[in-house]
């Protein structure tokens, strides 16, 4: 099996800074019943992602870029949005790799 998500979880998430993640092996595996919870989750798009300008293994993640991106898919846009309840954020594999330009695959245990 190939992973696909990466999945964060967090009680808080500051959505005017950007989220920087170690992403250094090992990782943890997790099956689908592991990682599925009653958990508010938003999916970053590929646009959010950026690098640490000193440090290659750190995954930056624009969680107000993130956050335009959920006001922008709901219909009617709203005014204002409260995401203090997101405690999970889902990146796909294949977005951060292209971000750090190195294949995370190498590294992950099936």
């Amino acid at each position: 099996m190939t992973p696909i998500w990466m999945i964060v979880d967090s009680s808080f998430y500051d959505w005017e800074k950007i989220l920087f993640i170690d992403i250094q092996a090992p990782f943890e595996r997790l099956t689908f019943d592991e990682m599925y919870s009653e958990r508010e989750a938003v999916t970053v798009p590929d646009i959010a992602y950026t690098r640490h300008i000193d440090n290659e293994h750190l995954l930056g993640i624009s969680l107000s870029i993130v956050r335009e991106a959920v006001m922008n898919s709901i219909q009617p846009k709203p005014t204002s949005l409260d995401l203090s309840s997101i405690q999970r954020i889902v990146l796909r594999i294949c977005d951060i790799e292209d971000t750090l330009q190195y294949s995370l695959r190498g590294f992950l245990t099936y």
